[in-house]
């Protein structure tokens, strides 16, 4: 066996792999004779906190961390240590051509959302990767091995699938709820063209703004004739005060029902119409249907106020007469059908009681509320509730009527009728719902965009979920399916409910981790009721929970994760409520992801900012002991200033992760390097900077404050120096000024323009990026110098 490796800082258990393996029987040898840059790239990947390998060598070795064998599923850990190309068969053919360009080239590259059909645990899995491939240079200056930095993708893309798929059937439900007002917008207009009735829509004082062509048939006016003023020249002159006074209370908001005066026609008679209208909006929508012919034929029939009503309304269920000093109620055979009552019975009369008994109980403390106040108020009366009908179900239905008061206000008999509208009310109902839940979709996706730690997303999310679906908790859990426990985030309540945040035992609340783990969505509706959870319905109801839903969220189809609503009292869970909070699952997942990939990218760049830092440090250590002996120390100490520059400069991009560094924080990091930042005053507007621009500025920067410091203005202690940059041109070409300008200082001497010119003033002559536009200036006052170059150039280079 090989002599003991040295120990090894940290590697997990691949680096205990490492350690315990006896390499000297492996066709890669003992550990020993390993050139040192495979040591030090090995070291590299075993310590990597996300997916890393190191493929070595033509036949492309493979030695990888924990991370990476966790993606390898089955093939781990037989496949440490064997060439990529005999494990990875799936792979190889795409990865080993890559792998071995790479160590032909010494060029590296990146590849993002790369999808590959990958073998493990003994199937083929659709995965999508982001990997990167780096070149690992050998002793002998030739590309020996390739460095593999990747990022698993595959659960995002499938959460931003699952996310488009529900906004697509959202739109789609969007869209029938349009066409259905549509059609609703042209069955109006039809009726509004050919309806018998006379339509019309006045302002607040009673001046007709539109009226339908059954004025002209029934009245002969035509329109011109009529819009723009009141009706009170047609009015009977007995009725007039009386309608004035109908106007008024119609326009104060209360409903007109079958109220009946007279209008004259254009050949000198008066048609009797019975009107319904209704205010909305400042406007009075009003319905008149002519009576006379039917009042004339009707006036012998006993219950004339019942049949009177039954005319007038449309998709009426029945209709009902109350005289009020007998309390005697009866109602004609279409209501007795619709509620399984005895026909013969209703028209003798019904107990009141028994009519009560079919509405639903929530809501027949209203009902009575609204009948009393009709009573004693007199007059229109309309009211919406819901009641139990023939088959059992309960429907919404609309009364309408009207209780007329003797001369002394006694109130002498309640005739109306019922209209079905639980049709109307459930389209209603469905679009409120639909916007309510696209509404909080887009705040979700607002809020989630916004925020950086898992709690904060939790949190947005759940309060969403439970305003939206009306419930008393919401919250999102990860799970522990093995150990069938749940870990629940800090969740949203309702006053008055406690929170359920922490571990919890999911067999202690029902038998349903079964359905979770097999992806099923869990809705209880009541817990006492449903088989999965009413042997344990006491825990539940201990916590405030009747109702419940509860959405899977699965990776690699594993049950990982529920996103939660609880309600206080039984609730029918709809579809609807469903797909919404699984599309809130969905992006909650989705933006976990994207937290935990940004916090793995922060502690990449942060190894990567310390290695550099050491490097850094290697080199004004390495120059430092060459250097010694040199007697001149300003070349030296300048050539160590300018690394500290480059040190800063690199510290300001690995804050913006090597993709652009704010002008600004450059300026102010060089400047506070190099002293004397107190004397120096900065202004500009905000602009990012390119990797090489940020590297030009910083040592530019550090070259003009430390001339300045050795001769210029910060030399001595009244001197000051302004920086500032502005943007010049237009949209498109626009160029960056940048002014550097000194003042108080000693006199100022132009430099002598012969002989051979030094580093830095080589530096400062070639300007921003390379760009040359300098232009160097020494009035009186203090050196000033003003460098131009593109602002596309400073941003993309």
């Amino acid at each position: 066996m090989s002599a003991p490796i040295p120990v090894m800082i940290g590697g997990g258990a691949m680096g205990q792999r490492v350690r315990d393996t006896d390499w000297d029987a492996t066709l890669l040898g003992a550990y020993a004779t390993w050139p040192q840059s495979m040591r030090s790239a090995l070291s590299l990947v075993l310590n990597a906190k996300g997916v890393a390998a190191l493929y070595w060598g033509p036949q492309q070795w493979l030695l990888y961390n924990d991370a990476y064998g966790v993606a390898l599923g089955d093939r781990h850990p037989w496949a440490f240590g064997r060439p990529m190309p005999e494990v990875l068969t799936d792979l190889a053919p795409a990865l080993g051509p890559q792998v071995a360009e790479v160590m032909r080239t010494g060029e590296g590259f990146a590849i993002e959302n790369l999808a590959m059909v990958m073998r493990r645990h003994g199937r083929d899995e659709d995965t999508v990767w982001t990997y990167s491939f780096s070149p690992v240079q050998g002793e002998t200056g030739s590309f020996a091995g390739v460095l593999l930095l990747a990022t698993e993708m595959t659960a995002q893309k499938r959460a931003e699938n699952v996310l488009r798929d529900a906004q697509t059937q959202l739109r789609e439900q969007n869209l029938v709820l349009r066409e259905r007002e549509e059609t609703t917008a042209r069955e109006r207009d039809r009726i509004w063209q050919h309806s018998r009735d006379m339509l019309g829509v006045a302002d607040g004082q009673g001046v007709w703004v539109s009226i339908s062509p059954a004025w002209t048939r029934v009245l002969g006016w035509r329109p011109e004739e009529i819009v723009g003023r009141t009706s009170e020249w047609m009015e009977h002159p007995d009725d007039r005060e009386r309608t004035r006074s109908e106007v008024r209370n119609l326009a104060a908001g209360h409903l007109t029902f079958e109220f009946e005066n007279r209008f004259r026609t254009k050949v000198g008679d008066y048609r009797i119409l019975t009107w319904t209208a209704v205010s909305d909006a400042g406007q009075l929508y009003c319905v008149a249907r002519d009576i006379t012919e039917e009042q004339a034929r009707l006036s012998a029939l006993a219950d004339a106020k019942r049949l009177q009503l039954a005319l007038a309304a449309g998709a009426i269920i029945g209709t009902w007469f109350w005289d009020l000093p007998t309390d005697r109620f009866t109602i004609d055979e279409a209501f007795a059908r619709s509620f399984g009552l005895d026909p013969s019975l209703g028209r003798e009369g019904i107990p009141l009681a028994q009519i009560v008994a079919t509405v639903h109980p929530d809501d027949q403390s209203g009902l009575a509320a609204a009948i009393d106040e009709a009573v004693t108020r007199g007059g229109a009366y309309a009211h919406q509730y819901r009641v139990r009908r023939s088959d059992g179900r309960y429907y919404w239905i609309e009364a309408n009527g009207r209780v007329d008061q003797g001369p002394d206000g006694t109130p002498l008999s309640f005739p109306g009728v019922l209209l079905d509208i639980d049709e109307k009310r459930a389209a209603q109902e469905a679009l409120r719902t639909s916007e309510a839940h696209w509404r909080g979709l887009s705040e979700l996706g607002d809020r989630l965009r916004d925020l950086d730690t898992v709690p904060d997303l939790v949190q947005a999310a759940a309060e969403i979920m439970a305003r939206v679906t009306g419930a008393t908790r919401a919250g999102y859990g990860v799970v522990d399916a093995a150990r069938e426990a749940v870990e629940v985030l800090p969740d949203w309540r309702a006053p008055g409910h406690v929170s359920v945040a922490g571990r919890h035992d999911f067999r202690a609340y029902g038998s349903y981790i079964e359905d979770l783990k097999r992806g099923e969505v869990v809705a209880v509706e009541t817990v006492t009721h449903d088989p999965r959870t009413c042997n344990t319905a006491d825990a539940l109801l201990g916590i405030g929970v009747r109702s419940l839903l509860n959405v899977p969220i699965l990776e690699r189809g594993q049950l990982v994760g529920i996103a939660f609503v609880n309600y206080a009292e039984t609730r029918a869970l709809t579809t609807e409520d469903l797909t919404f909070v699984r599309a809130v699952a969905d992006r909650v997942q989705t933006a976990v992801a994207r937290v935990r990939a940004e916090a793995d990218q922060r502690l990449l760049n942060e190894e990567i900012s310390h290695r550099l830092k050491n490097s850094f440090a290697m080199v004004l250590s390495i120059a430092g002991q060459t250097l010694r002996s040199v007697p001149d120390r300003a070349p030296v100490q300048a050539f160590e200033q300018r690394i500290h520059a480059l040190s800063s400069a690199h510290d300001v991009l690995l804050r913006r992760a090597w993709t652009a560094a704010p002008a600004t924080d450059v300026v102010r990091a060089v400047l506070a390097s190099a002293g004397h930042a107190d004397r120096i005053a900065v202004s500009g507007p905000e602009i990012d900077l390119g990797p090489r621009a940020t590297l030009s500025l910083s040592l530019l920067l550090h070259e003009l404050a430390t001339n300045a410091a050795k001769y210029g203005a910060l030399s001595v202690p009244e001197g000051r120096v302004t920086i500032d940059w502005r943007l010049d041109g237009q949209d498109g070409r626009q160029e960056v000024v940048f002014d550097w300008a000194e003042e108080g200082g000693p006199a100022v001497v132009p430099p002598v323009t012969s002989g051979r010119k030094g580093f830095g003033a080589r530096l400062i002559g070639v300007g921003l990026v390379g760009t040359g536009a300098v232009d160097l200036r020494y009035p009186p006052s203090g050196f000033q110098a003003t460098m131009r170059a593109p602002l596309d150039q400073l941003q993309g280079s």
